[in-house]
């Protein structure tokens, strides 16, 4: 483990000894509009455990769309994540048919979860006249510590989909549990492994439905293992890399179930 994964294993031990969960959000609270552009939307919803961003891209169907549930990682913060890892763009380059919703988490193990209500994350998001959330698929992608939020959110029931982007620091029982509680909709989990990669071949050794991909794939790689239950996913790219080179996390976003944006073919490619 490196120092990173040592910190968060620390951080993780000291939140579950000491820390509580912050109170449920306010309704009615005012709404910022961040852009309108070419018929995308991205407003910053306040609410009493702080502000959650919003978008919904250009060419969004209510009808097909999911459910995009992105968590930072640590050492960063909402705002700082939203602008310098260009997250709508990053949302854009996928492709994908879904309304992105993206809340506070910790930025360190020394702080708490801030929604580990996944259900009232939602209900805060659709008390707003702007936003209907959608009824198709629902998809966590968290980075780094953001595995802790994740965590949180499995026994909600609401989650079809999570990718952990170098964030297995922990958690494998509560994971292990939630693929096997799969309903009608098969349940996937998509594991990218740099820092945290002895941990994912450890987890992943147990499932005969695996997929092992050795690097950030193109969108349509998974091939004949496309209905793999678990996804090993060997980083070529540094641990921030994956979230600032603005490439994984759009190919990873088209590899999942969300429904495409009609006319638009995914890339993996942000803004250079």
């Amino acid at each position: 483990m490196g120092a990173l994964g040592a910190l968060l294993a620390l951080g993780v031990v000291a939140a579950a000894h000491r820390l509580t969960e912050p109170p449920a959000p306010t309704a009615g609270v005012a709404r910022v509009t961040v852009s309108v552009e070419a018929a995308g939307l991205h407003e910053v919803l306040p609410t009493s455990r702080g502000p959650v961003h919003v978008y919904q891209p250009p060419g969004y169907d209510p009808k097909t769309a999911g459910v995009l549930l992105y968590v930072h990682g640590y050492y960063t913060d909402l705002a700082a994540a939203c602008r310098h890892h260009h997250l709508t763009d990053q949302f854009d380059a996928s492709g994908r048919n879904a309304l992105f919703i993206v809340p506070e988490a910790p930025a360190s193990g020394a702080e708490p979860v801030v929604w580990g209500d996944l259900p009232a994350l939602l209900e805060a998001v659709s008390r707003h006249p702007d936003f209907t959330v959608p009824e198709g698929r629902r998809v966590a992608l968290a980075h780094s510590g953001g595995f802790r939020t994740v965590e949180r959110w499995l026994g909600s029931g609401l989650l079809d989909t999570v990718v952990l982007l170098d964030g297995l620091y922990g958690g494998e029982r509560a994971l292990d549990g939630w693929l096997k509680r799969s309903g009608h909709r098969r349940r996937r989990l998509m594991l990218v492994g740099r820092e945290t990669s002895a941990r994912v071949e450890r987890f992943a050794a147990r499932y005969a439905d695996r997929r092992e991909l050795d690097a950030i794939p193109s969108p349509g790689e998974l091939g004949p293992g496309g209905d793999a239950r678990v996804v090993v996913v060997r980083s070529d790219v540094g641990h921030m890399e994956l979230v600032t080179q603005q490439q994984a996390i759009p190919a990873l976003l088209a590899l999942t179930r969300l429904a495409p944006i009609a006319g638009s073919g995914p890339t993996a490619r942000g803004r250079q």
